[in-house]
Formats: C-alpha cells, structure tokens, sequence
C-alpha cells in the first residue's frame, strides 16, 4: 500500500498537519492563552544539533522556529571572549579528525580559520612530557613499557571482553587471570583511569565496547583559534533563533506538536528535541504522551558524564614546549593533564582537563579553590617559586540546569543499541537527536551536528 503522505505535496501535508493540530490540541492548551504560531519544525535547543537540524530543515525549503532556553547559541559549544587576545573554549573545544569531518567542511565553507592541536582525540600525535606525583619526569622507556600494556589491555579485551561489561571489571579479571605483578596493575589501572576520564567516566562506571569505540574521522587534530562558536555563528546565519525561551511541555498528538514556553504557545508538525541527555532525564520538560518504552529505557540507561576545565593564564610561559604536560598520580586525582594553549594562541596559558572521578573530587568546590589546586598541581613540577597567574577561567557544568554535565557515556549494560533506539521518531512527530543518539560518534561535536542532520533528513522525507 502506498503511502499517502507521499501523495501530497509538502506544503499541503504540513497545512493538514496544523490544522489537525488545532483540532486535537487545543482543548489541552486552554483557551485564555494568546494565539499560538504556527510553523512548520520547531527546533528545542540551539547548540549544534539543533543548529544542524535547522539549517538543513530551513535549507530544505521548511519554515522553522529554534527556541533556546539560555541566552547564547552553541550549547555546550562556548567560547569565552573576556580576554580580547585569547578566546577560550570553556565546552567542546575540538574537531575530532580533519579528513571527512563535517565540522572541517563547515568551516571551510564559513571561512573558520582551524589550527593542528594534535592531543585532544584517539589517534592524536602531539607532543607530550610526562611527570610523577614528585615532579620528576617519568623515563621515556617506562612510558613505552605503560604505552605496550595499554595495547595489550585493548587487544585481549577486544578478543575476550564483554563489551557490555564494566572496564573495571574487565581490568580486574584480566588481571588475576594473566598473573598481572602488582606494580604493573598498578600503573595499568592509573593508565586506564585518564582514558576512562576522557570519557567523563570512572572504570567502575564506563562500558568496555564505549572505551574501545573509535568516534573520531582520521587525520589530526583540529581546534579553532578563534573559538569553536564560530562554527556555532556559521550554522545559525538566517535562522530564526529565540533566545531565553526555555521549552517547559510539548503536547503531542497525530496531527502535529504544540510547544509551550513561559511566553506562549507555538504549533508545528514537527518538532526535534536537543538538550542533554540530562536534561531530559531530568524532566525538565514535560511530555505528557510519554515516550516509548524503548525511547525511556534508552535514556534510564545512557550517562552524562562529568568534565570540567581550569584555564590558567600567565604573564609568559615557564613551562615545557610541548602540547601536553601529564602527571601520574593517582587515579580519580584532579590536574592530571594540562593543555599548552601558547602553542595554538596568542596568549601564554594552561587548560587543565578534568574528567570522571577528577571531576567529581572537584565537585561543589568554588572556582578560587579549584584554581588553587591547579596552581599546587603545577607547582608539583615547577616549585614554590612558580608565579600565580594572571587570570583564570572555570566551569562547573554538571550544576548548570541547562546541561547537568558535559557529554553521553554507556555505562556497564548500555551500548549503541540504546543511542539508536532514543534517536528514533517519536510518532512521526517528535525527534531526540544530539551527540547521545549517534551509535558511532557520541561525546563530540561532529557527532551532534550529525545527528541534527539526521533528523532534519528525516523530517525532510515525511514532509516532500
């Protein structure tokens, strides 16, 4: 049997649609509030998915409304302009993988200068320097001895592990069962631990197949001297964007989408639904149909993880010339990497990661207490004498409302079944897309345009 949306032609479809809407809806919405609008696709959030969505909805010839609960596009996309020689990005701060990447494409295409910082990904090639907890560099041969057990660690999980499982698991198992001496353990499990961090996650908490998936394209590193927003700008010229409009219900019924924010009422056909997986989680907007048991199941199950940033600026540079400057310590202890922004800006200053169980053990901290960790961490390496800096920059993520965190992770029992499954149409009404719903390609920025696009592909063949 055919399908009689195809029957008619995508205007004709989309006024049935509202119409129906009206039909059907508009008891549930009251009738003292001020005329709803109308438009084809509302787009909820305007980071990069949402971003993504719209543009290719627009571009496809829809009428299309983003409403934005904060008061700046990009999401978890942010750059920071205080410091008028030096834009830092607080959120996402890479493009993971030049060759074929979307984002390498968009900003050719908005004339987005990029810049090779070769440490922030899988397959990065930076230069990095090493330190133990006692500031003493660690031997370039135990750092290939700790290099050759990580990828004996990957080999035997790949061939034996459950990817399902818990790493930490995996580790402890593997462990005892090849006799592992203790002191290697050791080093292996504090090896782990950063990846794990990379993640937002802890071993305990990261599933075995999200640590050994490759989401990244290939080629080098990329970042954005000029910041990674700009990227953001590029997708949001022409869209009509409404800022501090947060999203609180969205009625849903076979007609179409009433959206409710504090300032009224809007009716579309469609609509694509792109905060974090923590926000909706959290219920921070109601969807009084429910979603699908899959839908609901998928979201029990994925994580937001944890990711904070301490950026620390300097009169001028003390430090080694190399990309990045680790510490071994501990595992779950903060500070533990520190990005050399000098070598891709204008402008002497550190960016220390903190993933996972470091992110947490800096939970509820203020930011000067933070920074002073910071400071002590670097001193570590170059003594008391080492100057304080001269500005600074910090995030707390995880207790922003409007993320609760930094980017997905399948824990233990979860895996790319669960992404696919929440990116699915909500009765051909309501999409979730963002990084979360990519199978491959979560955690990043390309990962999200992606899946904006997606949906927007999506929509596009329902409505043409």
């Amino acid at each position: 049997m055919s399908d009689p949306v195809r029957g008619l032609r995508r205007r004709e479809f989309l006024a049935t649609s509202l119409a129906a809407v009206s039909a059907t809806a508009l008891g549930a919405c009251g009738g003292d509030e001020e005329p709803a609008r109308r438009v084809d696709v509302v787009v909820v959030g305007a980071g990069m998915a949402g971003l993504g969505a719209a543009r290719a909805l627009q571009d496809g010839g829809l009428d299309v409304l983003v409403l934005e609960a904060g008061e700046r596009i990009g999401g978890r996309v942010h750059t920071d302009r205080g410091w008028e020689d030096m834009p830092v990005d607080l959120g996402a701060s890479w493009i993971h993988g030049r060759d074929g990447n979307p984002l390498t494409a968009l900003a050719r295409d908005a004339d987005v200068e990029t810049a090779v910082f070769d440490v922030g990904g899988e397959q990065g090639d930076g230069t990095v320097v090493v330190y133990d907890g006692d500031g003493e560099r660690v031997p370039e041969a135990t750092l290939e001895r700790l290099e050759r057990d990580v990828e004996r660690f990957y080999d035997l999980a790949e061939e034996e592990g459950d990817p399902r499982a818990a790493v930490g698991d995996v580790l402890a198992a593997g462990i005892e069962a090849y006799g592992v001496p203790a002191d290697r353990a050791r080093e292996l499990r504090l090896s782990l631990t950063a990846l794990a961090e990379d993640h937002g996650a802890t071993l305990a908490q990261l599933s075995l197949g999200e640590m050994l998936a490759e989401g990244d394209f290939p080629g080098p590193q990329l970042v954005v001297p000029d910041g990674l927003d700009r990227l953001a700008g590029a997708l949001a010229r022409d869209l009509r964007v409404v800022l501090r409009s947060p999203v609180r219900r969205i009625d849903r019924s076979a007609g179409g989408v009433v959206v409710h924010t504090p300032s009224g009422r809007t009716r579309a056909a469609f609509a694509v639904l792109t905060p974090s997986i923590g926000v909706l989680a959290a219920g921070a907007i109601r969807l009084p149909e429910g979603l699908p048991a899959a839908h609901a199941r998928a979201l029990r199950r994925l994580r937001l993880g944890r990711y904070e940033k301490v950026v620390l600026r300097f009169e001028e540079a003390f430090w080694d010339d190399v990309d990045l400057i680790a510490r071994r310590t501990r595992p779950g202890a903060p500070f533990s990497a520190f990005f050399n922004l000098d070598r891709v800006g204008d402008a002497p200053a550190l960016m220390a990661l903190n993933g996972g169980g470091a992110a947490r053990a800096l939970a509820g901290l203020p930011p000067a207490q933070r920074v002073a960790r910071a400071v002590a961490a670097l001193r570590t390496i170059h003594g008391a004498g080492m100057p304080e800096p001269v500005g600074v920059r910090t995030t707390d993520w995880a207790r922003d409302p409007l993320t609760r965190g930094a980017y997905s992770y399948a824990p233990a029992g979860a895996g790319p079944a669960d992404r696919r499954a929440l990116g699915r149409p909500v009765g051909g009404r309501l999409w979730i897309a963002g990084e979360a719903t990519h199978p491959r390609r979560s955690a990043t920025v390309h990962g999200a345009l992606l899946e904006g696009r997606r949906a927007a592909r999506e929509i596009l063949a329902l409505s043409g």
